[in-house]
């Protein structure tokens, strides 16, 4: 089985309820790699002004269509965006905005055995750090091999391929938060 790590970056966005409404400037992400942790493929992209939700389905297709055209067809699709992830299951129902992509992913993937999962943002730091740099460098970029990569996505997988945990860190009211529990 091959896996397929998706994320999106939106700096500076805090998200609320009204996700459907919520835009800014967005980058996506994502890596395929074997069963043993190799990489296969890569990729970042720049996506303008959308909603995260949008961004992270574009991701998902950018990385569907390099799956299937270096021929692989047993994928795990992994993404830290349990939204998405139930649009493309149909487990919710599909606003207009979403109908043309998510039914791209479906016809592309009705024909092979893509297994889309649910991981938490920890697990999924490599594909974030790629989704930063698509949004900072505006562009759209293809990486073939792990030396390609920027040192920081390199130095990642290497933590993930030895077992180490990530953890997020950030500050919140003067406080010192790890994962949000204060």
């Amino acid at each position: 089985m091959i896996n397929m790590l998706i994320h999106t970056s939106f700096p500076d966005l805090q998200l609320t309820n009204k996700w459907l409404d919520t835009y800014s400037s967005a980058g996506g992400g994502g890596l395929i790699r074997d069963h043993n942790g190799v990489l296969i493929g890569a990729f970042v992209e720049f996506y303008g002004d959308c909603n995260c939700n949008i961004a992270e389905v574009k991701a998902m297709r950018r990385g569907i269509k390099m799956c299937i055209t270096k021929g692989l067809t047993n994928v795990i699709v992994e993404s830290d965006s349990s939204i998405v992830l139930n649009l493309i299951k149909r487990i919710r129902k599909l606003p207009w905005r979403f109908n043309d992509i998510i039914e791209q992913i479906q016809t592309m993937t009705k024909d092979h055995n893509f297994v889309f999962c649910h991981t938490l943002r920890e697990g999924n730091n490599s594909a974030d750090k790629l989704a930063n740099l698509g949004e900072e460098s505006k562009t759209v970029s293809i990486f073939n091999e792990a030396v390609s990569l920027p040192l920081n996505v390199r130095a990642s997988m290497q933590l993930e391929g030895d077992g180490i945990p990530n953890f997020r860190f950030r500050q919140k009211k003067n406080k010192f938060v790890i994962n949000d529990i204060t």
